[in-house]
């Protein structure tokens, strides 16, 4: 685990930053092909609505929870910026 926050599966557990690794995260962000460029923005749009609509069920948040992987759904823009922020630094 290497979050900001202690993960819900392991509550006990300790952060990177509470064992002495102040600021120490990863993240896997998943981004799919480089053909999204050429998508109209209204496709794109209606995907990420779709996509956010059932990631964010229950029963999917469950099942994921389950897996260990906390979900933190995003749109194309907020990809952009969070890429951006993260080679910044």
């Amino acid at each position: 685990m290497t979050s900001l926050t202690r993960f819900a599966l392991r509550p006990n557990g300790p952060t990177p930053g509470e064992s002495g690794l102040p600021g120490c995260q990863s993240q896997f962000l998943e981004r799919r092909s480089r053909r999204r460029k050429k998508t109209p923005k209204a496709i794109v749009d209606r995907l990420n609505i779709e996509v956010h609509g059932l990631a964010s069920s229950p029963q999917i948040r469950q099942r994921f929870g389950e897996l260990g992987f906390e979900q933190n759904l995003s749109t194309r823009d907020g990809m952009k910026q969070l890429s951006v922020d993260k080679t910044a630094k």
